[in-house]
């Protein structure tokens, strides 16, 4: 209820006046960081402790790092939270993504 609330509240302008919102929250804005952990708590955490329960992780907001037991495993992972992404309208970050081992 509150969350609905706060996501529907109109923003006040620098000039002071006050706009209604179309949709979502600004990037940056206090509420984005605990709608990210909602989120990614089902998409992510939980994805990974019925999929890959033996594959320990750690993430924080949203970056995350997965302690494979080889580069085989490592490489699945990818390809499969690649796909686990794409179905929750998310995307991994090219630059961010990497394998090290």
């Amino acid at each position: 209820l509150y969350i609905e609330r706060w996501l529907k509240a109109p923003v006040q302008m620098p000039d002071g006046s006050i706009v209604g919102r179309e949709r979502g929250t600004p990037q940056g804005g206090v509420i984005s960081p605990l709608l990210a952990n909602l989120f990614l708590h089902y998409a992510f955490d939980m994805w990974m402790c019925r999929n890959f329960p033996d594959i320990p992780f750690e993430r924080y907001a949203d970056d995350a790092i997965c302690h494979c037991g080889s580069e085989d495993q490592a490489t699945a992972l990818r390809a499969a939270l690649d796909a686990r992404l794409t179905e929750c309208g998310l995307t991994l970050h090219p630059d961010k993504t990497k394998i090290v081992y």
